[in-house]
């Protein structure tokens, strides 16, 4: 069976994607408690509830797919003081190394679309070429896929 884990978990809502398309869940990674135990208990899946900063990729098992979706508050509309962090650059470079060190087969990643504008995005994007990946990067509105509200999305595979 195809594995699938999930960087930056939250709720789980890639995780439930992931497992309504057949996928087996591994493992999620996400730093608050609350919200990881929303994941566990919906899906039922490991949730490490850590700050992904502290985690050392060689401690996770690999999995066949490797989901990321780093925070956008940094590069959101909806925020007015909008700016990239140093904490976002660090997280890139965190995403980077699990994908390097894990090697999953396939990687997606989610984010807003103007964090395709980003020094955290190239880190990752940088990594990934120099990995062997191939990349599509799309622009998607939620709206056109039944989401009752218009959320441009960037989405790598």
């Amino acid at each position: 069976m195809t594995t699938f884990a999930s960087l930056y978990g939250g709720f789980g809502g890639a995780d439930v994607g992931a497992q309504a398309a057949g996928l087996e869940l591994a493992w999620s990674i996400e730093m608050d408690a609350a919200i990881a135990d929303v994941a566990h208990s919906n899906l039922g899946h490991r949730v490490y509830v850590r700050d992904i900063l502290e985690c050392d990729p060689m401690d996770f098992d690999a999995v066949d797919i490797l989901h990321a979706s780093p925070p956008c508050p940094s590069f959101s509309l909806a925020n007015a003081n909008a700016g990239e962090t140093d904490l976002d650059i660090a997280l890139a470079c965190k995403t980077a190394a699990f994908v390097t060190t894990l090697k999953p087969t396939c990687f997606t990643l989610e984010n807003v679309w103007a964090y395709r504008n980003s020094k955290s995005w190239h880190i990752i994007e940088d990594a990934l070429w120099l990995a062997g990946y191939w990349l599509s990067v799309e622009h998607c509105n939620a709206a056109d896929f039944g989401v009752p509200q218009t959320r441009k999305r960037m989405i790598v595979r």
